[in-house]
């Protein structure tokens, strides 16, 4: 319903007026977002499934995944499942976007000190919320790879989301979405990566 109203009000009012909305509810987003803790990340306890983990959040840079996990203690319980599921104790996790690291964090929880993380995030905000999680965690068995994942090598220019970092694409930011600019990052096929490990038991 909400999406069916904004597409008449699109439609039918002037362009200038629907800039002037957009521009308003934004502020009140990044206001909202600012308030919650001046901008700085912030540490969360998140316990889910009977696990446990620390895990840094940004609301105000991050309106995804940060956002929620402030909100509610969690992001995508049902994945979390799966993962408890599915992941044995001592496997390997291999977490494509792997973002703020928060399907890597809940993972060594599953796999134990004997398991292994490979997480592929190439935005280096990112990488460092993630680093310093671990850090807060104390885990040593999360490898973070730097690189995007495609089917070639070299480098590609990844389109920063506004608002929602975590949602930047190598593709073309659909043209709702608010472009922040863009960074150059190094990609890198999978294949390239799995010959390096004795075992593979879940790819994200």
């Amino acid at each position: 319903m909400k999406n069916t109203i904004t597409i008449y009000l699109k439609r039918f009012l002037p362009h200038e007026f629907v800039e002037r909305i957009r521009s308003w509810r934004k502020a009140l987003r990044q206001k909202k977002r600012f308030g919650i803790n001046k901008g700085r990340d912030l540490l969360c306890s998140v316990r889910v499934l009977d696990s446990k983990f620390s895990i840094y959040v940004n609301p105000f840079l991050n309106g995804g995944v940060d956002e929620v996990v402030h909100e509610t203690g969690f992001w995508e319980p049902e994945l979390s499942a799966l993962l408890k599921k599915y992941l044995p104790a001592g496997g390997t996790f291999i977490d494509v976007g792997a973002n703020i690291g928060y399907h890597s964090l809940f993972a060594v929880t599953v796999v134990g000190k004997e398991g292994m993380i490979v997480a592929f995030e190439p935005l280096p905000r990112l990488q460092d919320q993630f680093h310093r999680s671990i850090e807060a965690n104390g885990f040593r068995n999360i490898l973070i790879e730097p690189v995007a994942l495609s089917d070639t090598f070299g480098n590609a220019t990844l389109s920063l989301v506004e608002e929602n970092v975590g949602a930047s694409s190598i593709k073309d930011v659909a043209e709702e979405r608010a472009v922040g600019g863009s960074v150059v990052v190094q990609v890198a096929t999978l294949d390239s990566y799995l010959d390096k490990f004795d075992r593979v038991d879940v790819i994200k």
